[in-house]
């Protein structure tokens, strides 16, 4: 009997193994044999000055997924691999947007797709439209996905991983891989609005309209925009050369603008809550987010909290519901209002000829630095500092609030700097 039950266990081991084997050989043979095809689709339509391009991203395609997956995230792309490490889905993350002189709107999508025979390729590939149309309110609206709703992939112990696109006319259909690459043709003349919630890179040509932008997890490089609205979350890298207005509400992000005629920061709401755990409650319209600006001519800072603003240069600047932020100006022109709490101040450079400079704060530090030869009357109240007023300069006189007053320079005439700094330290030179 102990024999005959040794001899079945031997027989059945090696059934396993010969089915492991059968198994791994059929699965390698059909993920080798894979139909590839790829088609640009190409779709033009003429448009008056002035209209409005609505568009997604190529990121914005639904995913649903569950078993065993996994992920890469470069520059470049974002994609997703099944059981055995096979690439199912690849979002190109970059939406190039060519500007031009003509009246046209133009959409080239290229779209790779592999399924188990030539027949199922193409047959998905006849499926899929280029959706570029005209919508209400004199806009167009641009989808990167084509008709694309969602990329499906399932798999378990016992099964490879099972994959699908799903239209947005709820038809779904086999296949082993989907990539997607859109670009865009646009007039200068128009207004672009572009909404992206995943992984995106936008890269814009010269822009004589507005530009509305909705982003999450998103870099932009862009060049020259009449007016910028943009609500960002978590986005590492917004760029442009040149802007005339702009209106930013941010979080956890970076801006970098070389020359803004007007701009306001935290002036309107996020679109959706802060992603940062410890943000979720914080009402603040502009809270973690680094704006390195070049030159500004007039600047607003509406509601911040833990950003940080670093300027070349800026006319005028007016602050105010602001809370650990911190301001780095290299050179000021005309004048500065500000009001805030536990916000460090440091301006290298104020003009001769600014006009005004009025510090409402907190627990910090205020660092002033006048240009040779400026004239300016120095209001600060003595017993709300804690160190750095210079001892040689003479007090004339004190004012109704109990402020000391300096007189600085030669002249009577020239700006005036107000201080109301409570258990501040202060560095004015």
């Amino acid at each position: 009997m102990k024999n005959y039950n040794h001899h079945l266990a031997k027989q059945l081991i090696l059934k396993f193994r010969t089915y492991s084997i059968f198994f791994f050989c059929l699965a390698l043979n059909h993920s080798s044999s894979y139909a590839q095809i790829s088609k640009t689709f190409t779709k033009e339509i003429e448009v008056q000055p002035g209209v409005t391009l609505v568009s997604n991203v190529p990121a914005a395609i639904g995913l649903n997924m569950s078993g065993t997956m996994s992920s890469n995230n470069t520059k470049s792309r974002y994609s997703f691999s099944g059981k055995n490490g096979d690439v199912r889905v690849n979002i190109l993350k970059d939406l190039e947007i060519e500007t031009w002189d003509k009246n046209i709107i133009k959409q080239e999508t290229l779209v790779t797709i592999k399924a188990a025979t030539n027949e199922d390729a193409r047959m998905v590939m006849d499926q899929l439209q280029l959706k570029l149309e005209k919508g209400a309110d004199n806009r167009i609206v641009a989808d990167c996905n084509l008709n694309i709703a969602l990329f499906l992939m399932k798999n378990g112990f016992f099964k490879a991983d099972d994959c699908e696109i799903q239209l947005d006319n709820g038809r779904k259909y086999a296949i082993e891989y989907l990539e997607l690459e859109t670009r865009l043709s646009i007039p200068k003349s128009i207004n672009v609005s572009i909404v992206g919630k995943k992984n995106c890179t936008i890269r814009l040509g010269e822009l004589n309209g507005d530009l509305d932008l909705d982003l999450k997890y998103a870099e932009v490089f862009g060049t020259n925009v009449r007016n910028l609205r943009a609500s960002l979350k978590s986005c590492y890298h917004v760029f442009f050369d040149q802007v005339e207005a702009a209106d930013i509400s941010s979080s956890n992000s970076y801006v970098k603008i070389d020359q803004v005629g007007s701009m306001k920061i935290g002036s309107q709401s996020l679109n959706d809550a802060c992603d940062l755990p410890h943000l979720r409650n914080q009402r603040s319209k502009s809270a973690q987010t680094k704006y390195k600006l070049g030159t500004v001519g007039i600047l607003s800072v509406n509601d911040s909290a833990n950003d940080e603003i670093i300027i070349d240069e800026v006319g005028e600047m007016s602050v105010k519901n602001t809370s650990y932020t911190d301001f780095e100006i290299d050179r000021l022109n005309t004048s500065l209002l500000l009001e805030a709490k536990s916000s460090d101040l440091t301006i290298s450079k104020i003009a001769r000829e600014f006009s005004q400079i009025d510090i409402n704060n907190s627990l910090s530090t205020i660092a002033l630095f006048f240009e040779t030869g400026a004239n300016y009357t120095l209001k600060v109240n003595r017993n709300n500092y804690t160190e750095g007023l210079n001892d040689t300069w003479t007090k004339v006189s004190q004012d109704d609030d109990d402020k000391d007053v300096y007189k600085i320079g030669k002249s009577d005439k020239g700006g005036l700097v107000s201080i109301n700094c409570d258990r501040c330290k202060f560095d004015i030179h």
